[in-house]
């Protein structure tokens, strides 16, 4: 479906802005996008979100995100910069039920 045909065009800039800022794919491509978009913009945090319907899908999905975002210290250290692990608060997903 086209999206443009199903909502308001008033709220398309707002879907866009929020597709732009995506990761989608396997493991390593989801690191790789996020790890280039905290490059970019160095967020001060990061918010994960799925409108995923199926709950162990969603937290597939959502464990996929936290190692990406576990990893994101190690990939800074390889190129030489520094990177705070704390400014990034990781969910315990064995508690998620």
């Amino acid at each position: 479906h086209d999206i443009a045909s199903v909502i308001d065009p008033n709220l398309m800039p707002l879907v866009e802005g929020m597709q732009r800022v995506s990761a989608v794919g396997t493991p390593q491509s989801v690191e790789r996008q996020i790890a280039a978009h905290v490059a970019r913009h160095a967020p001060d945090e990061i918010f994960v979100v799925g409108a995923i319907h199926d709950q162990a899908a969603r937290l597939n999905s959502f464990r996929i995100a936290a190692e990406a975002i576990a990893n994101l210290p190690a990939r800074a250290a390889a190129r030489g910069r520094a990177t705070d692990r704390k400014r990034f608060k990781l969910p315990d997903f064995e508690r998620v039920g």
